[in-house]
């Protein structure tokens, strides 16, 4: 059977962080072959299917659908951050990949992200299947010890730079419309919000490996809404849909409105727009508050001043790449005044801040475009 296609697997893309790695795949992969069929194999989103109709995708609840792309497949491409302590994702990888090697194919784990590992069954379990695999690129620092600590050998793992700063905003035109139909008035100052649960929805991993406490995590989310109560005196606070459920988003907004003098002041996008719409929507924006890695990275690409919640050590990381390492905060140790002052500075210093997160911006683009030439030189020879 003649291998015409390109196999991609990660996390569930269900978020739109997510969505834009699956989206960097695609574009370094036709920018090398236009023509290039490329299966995913995740769970189907309305979101991609409706904005990416040309985008393939097969779930892995359809397993001999799977097994069916892979089989004709000439190179399979692991993604997102599809590496932890679970045994269901342990035996989803070992599957995959164990099938790769057995049908002679090529694998090129890109651009990912990994969690601790610290079961001793996951150490034994991904060093043996990730020793197998032809190149490892990881998209920051935390992923590369996280690979060692398991005992993969620190010469077959490369430190890379995130794909997904390949990526792109959509016109302003298109933005200025958006903003319109939600109620934003594009001429007013933008405070863009998204942040994570800080309540019990915390997510498991952070709660494993983060100390989870409720009394801390709900102090948190307090800190945060009181300070976009000051905030909402001096633009517009607009929430972005970035969770994998629109009701995930509608429980943040309803725990941040509940510390606002006004309520109405917090706007909530009327649904999940596109990757390149929400890059836009952060690029209109004057100041962005996030508890996510991939927004940081967003509001890097936009050249958006960014005030990170940090979960983990790679939002610092990032954040200090980008210079911004006076405006990042531990979650667990918020201080109201300090994180509202920080908010203000770079509200009035939105030009200076862009001016320089737009030369990091550029620098960290050209090493995405420098890395991905070891992806099409892998392209060429999985042929």
């Amino acid at each position: 059977m003649a291998k015409d296609r390109i196999t991609i697997w990660g996390t569930s893309f269900k978020k739109i962080a997510d969505e834009a790695q699956l989206l960097a795949h695609y574009k370094i992969i036709t920018s090398h072959d236009p023509d290039q069929k490329i299966t995913f194999i995740t769970k189907p989103r309305t979101e991609i299917s409706k904005n990416y109709p040309q985008i393939k995708i097969t779930p892995f609840s359809r397993p001999l659908a799977a097994i069916r792309a892979l089989t004709s497949s000439r190179l399979l491409v692991i993604s997102g951050g599809p590496f932890f302590d679970d045994p269901p994702q342990l035996l989803k990888t070992g599957i995959l990949i164990s099938l790769a090697k057995l049908l002679r194919i090529p694998i090129l784990v890109y651009g990912v992200t990994v969690f601790p590992i610290q079961t001793w069954w996951g150490k034994i379990g991904y060093r043996k299947l990730l020793s197998q695999v032809n190149t490892i690129y990881v998209r920051d620092r935390v992923a590369f010890e996280c690979l060692i600590n398991i005992g993969l050998d620190p010469g077959s793992v490369k430190v890379g730079t995130d794909p997904r700063n390949l990526l792109d905003p959509a016109q302003p035109a298109r933005i200025r419309e958006i903003l319109r139909g939600e109620g934003i008035d594009p001429e007013r100052p933008i405070i863009a919000i998204s942040t994570r649960h800080f309540d019990s929805h915390m997510p498991a991993w952070v709660k494993n490996t983060h100390g989870y406490d409720d009394g801390l995590a709900s102090r948190a989310g307090t800190v945060i809404a009181r300070s976009l109560n000051h905030l909402s005196n001096l633009g517009q606070l607009v929430l972005i849909p970035m969770h994998p459920d629109m009701e995930e988003d509608l429980q943040t907004a309803a725990a941040i409105r509940n510390q606002l003098d006004d309520p109405k002041k917090l706007i909530v996008l009327g649904r999940r727009f596109s990757l390149a719409e929400t890059l836009g929507i952060i690029a209109a924006s004057d100041l962005f508050i996030t508890a996510r890695v991939g927004s940081v990275l967003f509001a890097s690409i936009t050249s958006t001043p960014v005030l990170a919640i940090a979960y983990d050590q790679r939002t610092v990381e990032l954040m200090e790449e980008l210079g911004m390492q006076d405006f990042v905060f531990g979650w667990r140790l918020l201080d109201e005044q300090r994180f509202y002052d920080a908010a203000l500075f770079l509200l009035q210093n939105r030009k200076k801040i862009g001016d320089l997160l737009k030369l990091k911006s550029s620098k960290l683009r050209e090493k995405a475009v420098a890395d991905s030439l070891h992806y099409h030189d892998l392209l060429n020879t999985a042929r």
